[in-house]
């Protein structure tokens, strides 16, 4: 009887593995090899090496959509900008404004014409090259502005926007462990860029992703990490031609705090930047920026209640801000 229960376990274990839902291959195009999706309404766009392909049932068949588009074209990312589609191919940028019925080619002003990324916010649409950094286009494509302060001999290979952030993933291609890989964050549309890289393993960052409150980073080789964007660079000063006085650590507010804080400093020009936060012993605690922000005013936020998955114990807090040559420490209090 033993025995019997056992096997009749066995069945029930099973039947009910069968029941669970599961991963079902649809007819992809291109042999399968899939670079890239969009939605727009009932129509799926799949973005491979042979060019651009749609689908109007979810994938139960594909329809070639490549008039316009070079022969043996890879389309390597898409953008949505309302009833604009751009892909973005290893021969430049191309426009439809017919579901992908025909392309036009958009790439005036793009000094890289692989391009991996495309990213819209708002009425201005961004795009992520092969070794020349990022570009701007506010007129859908028309023309083409360089936004690389900060990302100079850069391959961008993801974007990630929350409101006025944009954020950029780096490195080369299929690689890892190369200079200037990681993760990059513009409050000003790419006038600037900043590294936000604090405990990011060195690989290059091929996707990203915001869900809810964590901007997720997908490497090549190092697996997925996640950090919380309130930590990073949220705002700027809304003037940039009001260039501060001289560098500044101001005071946190509030002060006291509980459980989390602002921190403004100001910087009268461009200089290697770390702010960090350390506790009354001296032990470093927290890392909030590391990079070479333009010159102007930032605002940080640190939520002490998620410090790298550890909240941080009340008490007396220093945090430093050193910028080139210059070097300002206060004092916070965190009250639980």
């Amino acid at each position: 009887m033993k025995y019997l229960l056992s096997f009749f376990a066995i069945v029930v274990l099973l039947g009910a593995q069968s029941l669970q839902a599961q991963w079902i291959q649809t007819n992809g195009p291109y042999g399968g090899s899939i670079r890239c999706f969009a939605v727009n309404g009932s129509n799926l766009f799949a973005g491979t090496d042979g060019g651009a392909f749609l689908s109007t049932n979810n994938g139960t068949s594909w329809t070639a959509v490549n008039i316009g588009l070079p022969t043996n074209t890879s389309v390597l990312s898409f953008a949505l900008n309302g009833s604009n589609l751009f892909a973005g191919t290893d021969r430049g940028v191309f426009l439809s404004t017919n579901n992908g019925t025909s392309w036009t080619a958009v790439n005036t002003g793009l000094t890289s014409t692989y391009v991996f990324a495309l990213a819209v916010n708002g009425s201005n649409l961004f795009a992520g090259t092969s070794g020349n950094g990022a570009f701007l286009s506010s007129n859908n494509g028309t023309s083409w502005t360089a936004v690389n302060s900060g990302l100079e001999n850069t391959s961008i290979l993801s974007f990630a926007v929350n409101g006025s952030n944009l954020f950029a993933g780096t490195g080369n291609n299929y690689s890892a462990g190369t200079r200037g890989e990681g993760v990059f964050l513009s409050t000003n549309d790419g006038t600037s860029w900043t590294a936000v890289n604090t405990g990011l393993s060195n690989a290059g960052v091929p996707s990203l992703a915001v869900n809810g409150s964590n901007l997720f980073a997908g490497t090549y080789g190092a697996g997925v990490w996640s950090r919380p964007l309130p930590e990073m660079v949220t705002a700027v000063a809304d003037d940039f031609s009001q260039i501060p006085a001289g560098f500044k650590l101001e005071q946190n507010y509030p002060n006291p705090f509980n459980p989390g804080t602002t921190i403004r400093f100001s910087l009268i020009k461009a200089a290697p930047v770390q702010l960090t936060v350390y506790d009354i012993t001296g032990q470093e605690v927290r890392r909030l920026v590391s990079g070479s922000p333009a010159a102007g005013a930032y605002d940080i936020q640190w939520d002490a209640t998620n410090n790298n998955g550890t909240a941080v114990a009340s008490g007396i807090y220093i945090y430093r801000l050193q910028a080139g040559s210059f070097i300002q420490t206060r004092k916070m209090t965190l009250l639980r």
